[in-house]
């Protein structure tokens, strides 16, 4: 599989649409939060897999929180102080696995949409500590950092010899799991316009998707829409509430 059909496919296409497509608001302005976590999680996994497990004795699924480790801290937050406010690590194991193995988080997180001010920051709630997690942001960052930083650094012929050895090897392990299973590994992936039926423009600021679409959508894909009138509810949804102190 050709690294740069991969990208554009997984990442161009699939990541960036599901991203920009959970960033939009439902009709109570609230959205999503748990799976723009997860898929950010998992981007970041991949990501840093492809720059750092040829130099690591190749890929290896149990690496996985190394490869995360490498892009956020050395990519995705680099230029930033935002590891003063939260480690790799702690997201890794606190967030990504937390929602990944049971979708809950481990320790006393808010998920927030529309808030970039709050995010990664800690605050006291109730004499609590809680961390903040902007979704939105999150995905902006991601976007950001792939666009000006992974792909430049693709650039340098070596780190593309590199990531295209560890692509193969993911591509080799993946495929002997799904021919355990009954399955071949795609070559190449349809775009999710392709996948999923009418596409949804985004602009540059964080849009508001037309219901009538939506709907049209989920009939594409066989299942009647659901929308909550304010988005997620629950301990982590509501934000800090207004006597919190960043």
């Amino acid at each position: 599989m050709n690294l740069d059909d991969f990208l554009k496919a997984q990442i161009d296409d699939y990541i960036r649409y599901d991203i920009k497509f959970l960033s939009t608001n439902d009709a109570g302005g609230g959205g999503p939060t748990y799976p723009l976590a997860m898929i950010c999680s998992s981007a970041i996994e991949l990501l840093g897999s492809l720059m750092v497990a040829s130099s690591n004795g190749g890929f290896n699924r149990k690496d996985n929180k190394l490869y995360f480790r490498e892009y956020w801290e050395n990519v995705l937050y680099k230029n930033t102080n935002s590891k003063k406010y939260l480690d790799a690590g702690k997201f890794y194991d606190l967030i990504r696995n937390g929602l990944a193995h049971n979708s809950i988080p481990k320790g006393n997180i808010r998920f927030l949409r529309h808030s970039p001010q709050l995010h990664l920051r800690e605050h006291s709630d109730a004499g609590q500590k809680v961390l903040n997690i902007d979704v939105i942001q999150l995905g902006i960052d991601l976007l950001d950092s792939y666009d000006n930083q992974f792909k430049k650094y693709l650039l340098d012929g070596t780190n593309k010899s590199n990531a295209q050895t560890v692509l193969d090897e993911i591509v080799h392990d993946y495929n002997q799991i799904a021919s355990n299973n009954g399955l071949a590994f795609p070559h190449a992936s349809s775009s999710p316009q392709e996948a999923t039926g009418p596409v949804v423009s985004f602009g540059s600021s964080v849009p508001t998707v037309n219901l009538e679409t939506l709907a049209n959508l989920s009939q594409v894909q066989g299942a009647p829409l659901q929308l909550g009138p304010t988005g997620p509810t629950g301990p982590f949804a509501n934000g800090p509430s207004t006597s919190a102190t960043p």
